[in-house]
């Protein structure tokens, strides 16, 4: 059983219908708590609202923006860099101290182990023991 101080997020755009990570994340045996981290200008909001519930967190890019310096001089925020300096006050606000942040894209998880001098990947199924083993 894996803690309730820690979750997943996945900052995610304009994918409210295809958040692949979600679905691996469930497929491959995570029971845990999952919030999708959605811009207030995504024009998918409703509809991350509609099907996903709690589990969004919406913040501004915009007040993101004003503290902190993206090293770049384009005026479009098209960047995870906003969500991803969000998110440890989202952590403090859904009350997890830990968590993982992952993209909205990933098709599997795997992990690798040596046979000799053969590596082999496995596709992970039970990702909660996974996790647990990082904690301890």
């Amino acid at each position: 059983m894996l803690t309730s101080d820690y979750c997943v997020f996945i900052p995610t755009y304009k994918r409210a219908n295809n958040v692949i990570t979600y679905k691996t994340l469930r497929d491959c045996g995570y029971s845990g708590k999952i919030y999708l981290v959605v811009d207030d200008k995504d024009p998918d909001l409703e509809e991350y609202k509609k099907k996903y519930k709690n589990q969004v967190l919406v913040f501004s890019k915009d007040e993101v923006a004003k503290r902190i310096d993206v090293c770049d001089n384009f005026l479009e925020k098209n960047s995870v860099i906003y969500a991803r300096n969000k998110i440890p006050e989202l952590a403090k606000e859904v009350g997890v101290k830990y968590y993982l942040v992952l993209d909205d894209d990933y098709l599997w998880f795997s992990y690798r182990r040596c046979f000799g001098k053969v590596l082999k990947e496995f596709r992970c199924k039970k990702l909660d023991e996974i996790i647990l083993s990082c904690f301890d």
